[in-house]
């Protein structure tokens, strides 16, 4: 028997952000500031949105999956939108039609990750 999968993952499968690829490596003072700012990120009791900013290359995306995944929202899905991609009035955030519904709504609960603004 097979059943029929939720249009929401089925929306959701191509964006999906699933593990972390590295967590931060070193012992300078650079390395534990920033591990120390991830953990104070995921133990944010009102989980507050996070800005990463930083040159192309820096693994920004990762960062915010350690978050994430260091959270107590570790459970919930995580995306990760190219938003280079997206059409310029972002409907595919906020609006959704017969066959697929809207980004946001699928998410719930769960972390979104903006690329490239």
């Amino acid at each position: 028997m097979v059943s029929e999968v939720d249009p929401c993952l089925r929306r959701l499968a191509p964006y999906l952000q699933t593990r972390i690829r590295r967590g931060v490596v070193g012992s300078s003072r650079y390395a534990q500031t920033l591990r120390r700012a991830i953990r104070d990120a995921a133990e944010d009791p009102l989980a507050r949105p996070v800005l990463i900013s930083g040159e192309p290359g820096l693994e920004k995306d990762n960062l915010a999956a350690l978050i994430h995944f260091s959270s107590p929202a570790r459970r919930q899905l995580m995306v990760r939108l190219n938003c280079a991609l997206l059409r310029p009035d972002g409907a595919e955030l906020f609006s959704g039609d017969r066959d697929q519904p809207a980004l946001l709504h699928c998410l719930g609960a769960g972390a979104l990750l903006l690329d490239q603004i």
